[in-house]
């Protein structure tokens, strides 16, 4: 029977009752610390571990909390719906996904997941699941993350998506998955070492496949059509240029040939078992490891109205007009019409100056565009390739991103860490006629813009703080903008006889007319930001059952932590 627990992030099981009897020390060393946001174990029972934020109460701070549950052969739809059901039901906490740490558990919530990376990109990372070395890879999103992990469910024992995920404490996991930006699957760390060794070893072993499958093709051939080595030479250089080699000298075969006996052989029959071995090599090499590895992207044949020769060289640039640097990935692809062919296309890397180059493509219209990188997207653009190639083709990004943080100065933490909606910063990005672009809340910020050509700047405000503007001087990574707290904050625990006491309400009298007002949560605590610096201030707290304690305190410092002890109500 499935069963679900819940734990804070000290590991003690947590309800609202009180605390539960049990305590989970794996939540408390390893998972909390490596910022794991969704764990899987497979097993007799499958044990799904999920992070997220709840409030007790509508005006409550929002707590973290990890949910386990452990079924026979449960989904993880199941789970997220005994998750709510508990919390959200039977609790009445409510569930608050707004924050950035809780992307996994809204994907996983909406059901949106999706497969990244290439087919080869995945059967290098299923390897290494499979034979038990691990893989720790980034990937763009929680989506991605989420579609990777379900993808290999019933190959790993232990996967994990998580923040941090190079953690001694994930050693153990069989698949960690990071929704770091990445583009497609990329490895990280000691995976890095072991993709590359495996790449190889999946390479070899298809060669050594298809070399076998040939022998047994020219043992065929000598045994039942009477070939030598020389003429299936001969005959396999006329047909598969690429492995062509030089004659040897005549033979038997030749001297028939010569004399017009070679008409008894089924030249179809022949060239059944040349298509087994040469031909196959080639394409299914080339199909999994990218034509142009091996020089032949492109090509023309018979009548497929191209010549064969062509090339396309260009560079990939940046919005000032500069290459973009080594790693990039360009694509081309013919634009359909009666003389395209299915080769007429291919993907290759920029090297070192952002230079590309692709060779034997067919004369014709083609579309050209490079993956998208940190601080730039590029769009599909058309060139024509005739018989004397293409030079010169400058690949320009479409549009640009400018992204960063907005932080406490004192602190360096984003405004909207805790997700609660009270300390999120107001973001605007502005051109340089003072317009406004794009608009944001919260702690972080992303915009597209599309001239990019213009200046722009990002301003960011928030209540308790001053507010401050950043120049883009590039696109990209910004770097964080701090704001200066304009006032004190005032924080602490209240308790009973050393027992929290949760949904007190605390009040603090700046001005007559103007009273700041927070509740405790589950663990008794409050924070009240923003407050205006000086002294005698009053403070009154208030919870049902106990006595009303009032004191005056100085808030003349920035920061100022105050317990209460309240006394149990008489009546």
């Amino acid at each position: 029977m499935p069963s679900l627990r819940v734990y804070d992030t000290r590991g003690n099981e947590h309800s609202p009752t009180g605390g539960g009897s049990r305590s989970n020390e794996r939540v408390k060393k390893d998972l909390g610390p490596a910022g794991v946001r969704l764990a899987i174990e497979a097993g007799r029972e499958r044990k799904f571990t999920m992070f997220f934020r709840a409030r007790e109460t509508r005006n409550a701070r929002a707590e973290q909390f990890y949910a386990v549950y452990s079924t026979r052969n449960g989904s993880m739809r199941e789970f997220m719906d005994a998750l709510r059901d508990r919390i959200e039901d039977e609790w009445g906490y409510t569930i608050d996904d707004s924050a950035d740490d809780m992307s996994v558990f809204r994907a996983l919530d909406a059901g949106q997941t999706s497969l990244p990376g290439s087919d080869q990109d995945r059967a290098i990372l299923e390897e290494l699941i499979g034979s038990r070395q691990g893989g720790t890879v980034g990937v763009r999103d929680a989506e991605s993350a989420l579609g990777l992990v379900n993808e290999f469910m019933g190959t790993y024992n232990r996967a994990a998506v998580a923040d941090s995920p190079e953690s001694n404490a994930l050693s153990e996991f069989d698949l960690v998955v990071a929704p770091n930006g990445s583009s497609g699957i990329v490895p990280v760390g000691d995976t890095e070492d072991r993709w590359e060794s495996t790449k190889e070893s999946i390479r070899s072993r298809l060669i050594d496949a298809e070399i076998a499958s040939i022998n047994e093709s020219v043992q065929t051939l000598s045994r039942e059509h009477g070939l030598s080595s020389s003429e299936i030479r001969r005959r396999v250089s006329q047909r598969v240029p690429a492995l062509s080699a030089p004659d040897t000298g005549g033979s038997t075969a030749d001297r028939l040939a010569s004399s017009g006996s070679s008409s008894r052989f089924d030249m179809a029959e022949i060239g059944k078992y040349v298509a087994i071995g040469a031909l196959v090599l080639l394409v299914l090499i080339a199909g999994f490891f990218g034509a142009s590895a091996f020089g032949v992207i492109g090509g023309s044949g018979g009548d497929d109205g191209g010549a064969a020769a062509a090339s396309i060289n260009g560079t990939v640039v940046d919005a000032d007009g500069e290459p973009i640097g080594s790693g990039v990935e360009v694509t081309i692809e013919r634009v359909a019409d009666d003389n395209a062919t299915e080769s007429d296309g291919g993907m290759n890397t920029t090297t070192d100056g952002g230079s590309f180059a692709f060779e034997n493509v067919s004369t014709g219209t083609y579309e050209i565009s490079a993956e998208s990188t940190d601080a730039f997207e590029y769009g599909a653009q058309e060139i024509e390739v005739d018989e004397n190639g293409t030079d010169g083709v400058e690949v320009a990004p479409a549009s640009a991103t400018v992204n960063g943080a907005v932080v406490d100065a004192e602190t360096g933490e984003p405004l909207s860490t805790d997700g609660d909606g009270e300390v999120d910063a107001s973001i605007e990005l502005v051109d340089g006629n003072g317009e406004s672009v794009a608009t944001a809340t919260g702690g972080s910020y992303e915009f597209s813009v599309d001239d990019l050509d213009g200046s722009y700047t990002v301003t960011a405000e928030a209540d308790g703080y001053e507010s401050a503007d950043h120049t883009v001087d590039s696109f990209g990574d910004q770097a964080d903008i701090e704001l200066e707290s304009t006032g004190v904050t005032l924080s602490g625990e209240v308790t009973s006889n050393g027992t929290v006491v949760s949904d007190a309400t605390v009040e603090v009298t700046v001005v007559a007319g103007d009273v700041r007002t927070v509740t405790t949560g589950s663990f008794g605590n409050y924070e009240i930001t923003g407050l205006p610096p000086g002294s005698d201030y009053r403070v009154e707290v208030n919870a049902e059952g106990y006595e009303t304690k009032a004191e005056t305190i100085d808030l003349s410092g920035e920061t100022q932590e105050k317990d209460f002890d309240l006394d149990p109500s008489e009546s």
